[in-house]
């Protein structure tokens, strides 16, 4: 079965964030893009998250997603997973060893941009935040 243009786009996107390629990740953006992290912040405008994401690689910089379940309905794709990664603090390692958790995504195409990303795991308690204004939360 041929994957819809949607999923493509979406498997493009996780390639970008994969490579943490903020450009390329913003060329699939919608300008309007909505991205909800797993505390339930919103970032919302392809500038907005161009800055997030470069923050968020600079503190976790092996971040990865790994699908392994990809359920694609029109415009709306969920996928199900894991994701991956070491926290850093001005480039010294946070929080012991890497980590990895199982996690799903919610995403809405909308031509052949991403429009939202929203993403749902189970952080760990050191890396939740302690406040409303815990800066650049996880995208």
């Amino acid at each position: 079965m041929e994957e819809s243009l949607a999923l493509q786009v979406v498997r493009s996107f996780i390639a970008k964030i994969n490579a943490h390629c903020v450009a390329s990740m913003c060329e699939l953006m919608t300008d309007d893009h909505r991205c909800v992290d797993v505390f339930g912040v919103t970032g919302q405008g392809r500038a907005a998250l161009r800055q997030a994401w470069q923050t968020y690689f600079s503190r976790v910089p092996d971040y990865r997603i790994v699908c392994q379940q990809v359920i694609s309905e029109d415009q709306t794709i969920a996928i199900f997973g894991t994701v991956s990664g070491t926290d850093r603090h001005d480039g010294v390692r946070q929080g012991g060893q890497p980590w990895e958790v199982p996690a799903a995504w919610n995403v809405v195409v909308r031509g052949t941009r991403v429009a939202v990303w929203q993403v749902y795991y189970a952080a760990p308690l050191d890396r939740r935040p302690t406040d409303a204004a815990h800066g650049a939360s996880d995208v």
